[in-house]
């Protein structure tokens, strides 16, 4: 249980989400929240990644 709050601790403030009155209680719950702002993470990367490739095609023609 301590890894797991220490995990999930560490994403949000690297993520810089900060959670502050509102935290998951349940360990399903911190578990569920780590695979999401970490998949939004991921998401966002994509995006900024695909912006990118579509402006340098465009620079191209």
């Amino acid at each position: 249980m301590e890894l797991l709050d220490s995990l999930y601790f560490s994403v949000i403030s690297l993520a810089t989400v900060g959670y502050g009155d509102l935290t998951p209680t349940t360990s399903l719950s911190k578990a569920f929240t780590i695979f999401y702002v970490l998949n939004g993470i991921g998401v966002l990367l994509s995006l900024f990644d695909r912006i990118r490739v579509v402006r340098a095609s465009a620079r191209e023609s």
